[in-house]
């Protein structure tokens, strides 16, 4: 999926997984000869008061919420790109709540 991407140089971007709750196990076990990644951190938060980081990012969400989260994260990340205007693709997968996403200012759906 992240090689399908529209991105030059992976090196530039921060990959924000929202809703991964078992990533914390996920990444202890982790183990890659060729690793790519060399920084990895995993935040136990809440979704909606999330802060996320400056500079280009690649947000992933896989359906980890019911409509009204889903509804709050997604309003989080337009505010946090109005607010830090940057390069920011969100990925979606399986967008159950797509429709939400019309509502975003500062994002075009591809």
């Amino acid at each position: 999926m992240v090689r399908s991407l529209p991105i030059s140089n992976y090196s530039d971007y921060t990959f924000v997984d929202i809703g991964s709750g078992k990533a914390v196990e996920s990444v202890r076990r982790f183990r890659q000869p060729k690793i790519k990644c060399s920084q990895i951190e995993c935040v136990l938060e809440d979704a909606t008061r999330y802060h996320l980081p400056s500079g280009k990012l690649v947000v992933y969400v896989f359906n980890p919420f019911g409509a009204d989260v889903m509804s709050q994260v997604l309003r989080r990340l337009d505010e946090s790109a109005e607010q830090d205007p940057r390069e920011i693709i969100l990925v979606y997968v399986y967008p159950k709540f797509g429709s939400q996403m019309k509502t975003m200012r500062n994002f075009q759906i591809a």
